[in-house]
């Protein structure tokens, strides 16, 4: 993690067959750790780096990544859902390790809106779905 008041740049970039390439942290759907190395999975291409994941975990936002396997930093921009067991992607689950389960809820803002009561809801529609007068009314 940058010094604070230390401006982060939106991206980093990785060296490749002699070359630099850039690397955007909006373009990138997560992190996985293969031995010695890091795959980054972008929206483009994977690229492998010689790094431990925990150095690379170091130098990522906090507001926009979040660490949910031992194996595994996820961006939380391109979550599309996620339960206790698992981080689903657009195209991708993620397991979410025993040791971690509690570090996503506390990264995302979660407004309460999961219907516990079943058949209060089912009260509140008509036969189409749409929710009936009497929902307008209270």
């Amino acid at each position: 993690m940058p010094e604070s008041g230390e401006k982060t740049q939106p991206f980093f970039f990785i060296r490749s067959d002699g070359r630099y390439i850039k690397i955007s942290f909006t373009d990138i759907l997560y992190f996985e750790s293969v031995k010695n190395y890091v795959r980054i999975v972008t929206v483009q291409k994977n690229w492998l780096v010689l790094m431990s994941l925990r150095n690379i975990e170091k130098e990522l936002p906090a507001d926009m990544f979040c660490r949910v396997h031992r194996s595994y930093v996820v961006s939380l921009y391109h979550i599309v859902s996620f339960d206790n067991e698992m981080v689903q992607l657009e195209n991708k689950q993620l397991p979410i390790g025993n040791r971690f389960r509690q570090a996503l809820p506390a990264r995302v803002k979660i407004l309460n809106g999961d219907l516990r009561n079943r058949s209060l809801y089912a009260e509140l529609l008509d036969a189409e779905g749409v929710l009936n007068a009497s929902f307008y009314t209270t």
